[in-house]
């Protein structure tokens, strides 16, 4: 089983959220752990996602973390090229705008209305995407990003549509986050300034992981030793944006156009008939683009598995290159 890091989460979790120790209750769930411990911190966090809550993640780090990663997410906005990123954007609202506007196609057309997963997958991908657009559709906006107001709003929308897309298709392996809420945590030995927890997954399967008290708040070990090192190479690989878009321009303006040249006969059909064409048009590309292999394409908080990880290069990046912040220890590390 891979544990899931918090880093992993960040980029959906980009905010700036409470910092303070003390236990305060509000309409939306309290806003710090009920005690000054690692297994209450993980309790206040597990509790948190569950009632869909994803800010708890963010309460629980330290004020400079919080700093660390809203500064992140303005030197992208800094640095990304404005024509680049509107690009890229539009593609996604031409993708939104189809669902959306030929809803009743799709859901008219013979091969979707048979396939469950696909007829109820269309709107809520489009409701994934309208958030995504609202939330980061302006370059300009991440330069003054309020990352509070971010995961009260679009964050947590992003959280509940993916969870809704992915019980379509369920994992083998279980959902990542069913394997975080059946797990047990249990205190092995604890200081007031360092803690160790077991966690004992539903099938049996035991890890322990180190926690220390950094700046007020119960952090995993291995998180804090790596933090400032994955902060420094996220902030240079986000300095090296302008040089590395001047080569990419093409090639993104290329894909952008390509795809809104396959996009263009579902926007335009303006009958059932005229949309169930273009769709059939539109897998035999696919299908003639797979066969002919088309060039270029082809540590944290335990007891959660699985994650998703945006571009290399963007801020909160989760590849091996610079800029990336971690990855998720394989199975049977113990930190």
């Amino acid at each position: 089983m891979k544990k899931l890091s918090l880093l992993l989460l960040l980029p959906l979790l980009m905010l700036q959220g409470c910092s303070s120790d003390t236990e305060e209750t509000t309409a939306a769930g309290p806003s710090a752990p009920a005690e000054d411990t690692a297994l209450a911190t993980m309790e206040f966090i597990r509790t948190g996602i569950k009632e869909g809550r994803p800010q708890v993640l963010w309460m629980a780090m330290p004020e400079s973390y919080q700093n660390d990663v809203n500064g992140l997410v303005h030197l992208f906005a800094e640095n990304m090229d404005k024509g680049v990123w509107d690009q890229s954007m539009g593609m996604v609202k031409t993708i939104h705008s189809i669902l959306v506007d030929k809803a009743e196609f799709f859901a008219g057309n013979q091969m979707i209305a048979s396939n469950a997963q696909a007829k109820e997958a269309i709107p809520m991908i489009a409701d994934l995407l309208g958030t995504i657009i609202d939330g980061a559709g302006d370059l300009d906006k991440l330069k003054s990003f309020d990352g509070e107001t971010f995961l009260t709003t679009s964050g947590t929308d992003v959280m509940k549509h993916m969870e809704k897309i992915m019980a379509l298709n369920p994992s083998p392996d279980g959902s990542p986050l069913a394997s975080f809420y059946g797990a047990k945590f249990e205190t092995v030995e604890s200081t007031d300034t360092t803690a160790t927890l077991k966690i004992v997954q539903e099938d049996g399967t035991e890890e322990t992981q180190n926690f220390i008290k950094h700046e007020g708040k119960w952090l995993p070990l291995d998180m804090v030793e790596e933090w400032d090192d994955n902060m420094q190479k996220a902030r240079e690989s986000l300095a090296a944006l302008p040089e590395q878009m001047g080569p990419a321009k093409m090639q993104i303006g290329m894909v952008t156009g390509m795809v809104s040249g396959v996009l263009s006969p579902l926007q335009s059909a303006e009958t059932q008939e005229q949309f169930d064409t273009a769709i059939e048009g539109l897998m035999a590309q696919g299908m003639g683009m797979m066969g002919g292999g088309m060039p270029g394409m082809g540590g944290g908080f335990p007891g959660m598995g699985g994650g998703m990880a945006p571009p290399p290069g963007g801020p909160g990046s989760l590849g091996d290159g610079p800029g990336s912040l971690g990855d998720a220890p394989e199975e049977g590390d113990n930190n």
